[in-house]
Formats: structure tokens, C-alpha cells, sequence
């Protein structure tokens, strides 16, 4: 019995082999409170943060700092499989000119790894709009500690204390 690989490598094809979506490349960097320290007893033009102010400024970085090591370590998963799927396509790439398509065990053998491959994109892809939705969280809060930290004075001696406090 004469099988057939053209439909499934039509669809891999179709599909355009790789058939991922990898996550944005942005480099996450520790986000840091960079108002104006001041000696205590310092003028400052503008408004100089309390401590309870800076409590939760700091706070808020340590939050947005945590969301992006999380972030890097999804990303890291996400990467992996990526990897793992990119091999398996240079698998199933090598294969092919040597499926014996009268041989059904032949044929069998490169249909399961079509359909492994199949089912670890759908994974890698089922797992993107959490991860992708959490950048947008991530961003956003990155967005609000910038907006509301940047350009703020503080006494260098109450931040000192604020993390002292931890």
C-alpha cells in the first residue's frame, strides 16, 4: 500500500516550518528610583517626597523589578522550547529525503515526527498571549513607576531609612 507524505508536508510548508511567534526581544534592566537626593536641610525648588512617599515608590520599583526577572526567566522557557523545536525541524528537514514512501513503517515514523512537531508549536504557541499579556502588564508598570518617581526630590537620609526598614 502506497502512503503518502504530501499532505502533511504540505502542511508543515503552509504552516511555514518554524510556524512561531517568539517574544520581543527587549532587554529588562532593574529599574531604579532616580529622584534628587538631598542633604538634609537642602532647598529644592519643587516638592520633596515624605518617607511614607518613598516607602512606596520603593516598593512599587521592588514590584516592577520582580515582574521583570519573572518575565526573563518566561522568556528563558519560552526560548528553550523555541530551541527544542528548531531541532526537531532540522530533524524532520534531514528525514525527508530518505522516507521511503512505499514503506509504510517509513512513512509512520516521519508522520509521528511531523506530529510531535505539531504539537510542540501548538504548546509554544498556546503559551504566548499569557506570557505576552504579562509584558504588557510589565510595561505598564514600569510605565507608572517612571511617571510617578521621575523628577522627585528626596532627603538621601529618609531613602537611607526607608531601606533600612525592609
Amino acid at each position: 500500500m502506497k502512503r503518502h507524505l504530501s499532505t502533511l508536508l504540505a502542511l508543515l510548508v503552509v504552516g511555514g516550518i518554524l510556524g512561531l511567534h517568539l517574544p520581543e526581544a527587549e532587554a529588562r534592566g532593574r529599574i531604579r528610583f532616580h529622584g534628587t537626593g538631598l542633604a538634609r536641610g537642602a532647598h529644592h525648588s519643587g516638592p520633596v517626597l515624605s518617607r511614607e512617599q518613598l516607602r512606596v515608590r520603593v516598593a512599587q520599583q521592588n514590584r516592577v523589578n520582580v515582574d521583570g526577572a519573572n518575565l526573563d526567566k518566561a522568556k528563558a522557557g519560552l526560548q528553550a522550547k523555541a530551541a527544542e523545536i528548531e531541532s526537531l525541524e532540522a530533524n524532520i528537514k534531514r528525514r525527508k529525503p530518505f522516507v521511503d514512501q512505499y514503506s509504510e513503517e517509513s512513512v509512520d515514523s516521519f508522520n509521528a515526527l511531523i506530529g510531535e512537531h505539531g504539537k510542540l508549536v501548538a504548546a509554544y504557541n498556546s503559551g504566548l498571549p499569557a506570557y505576552n499579556a504579562e509584558v504588557d502588564r510589565y510595561k505598564v508598570g514600569q510605565q507608572a513607576f517612571n511617571t510617578k518617581c521621575a523628577g522627585h526630590a528626596y532627603y538621601e537620609s529618609d531613602m537611607q531609612a526607608v531601606l533600612a526598614s525592609k
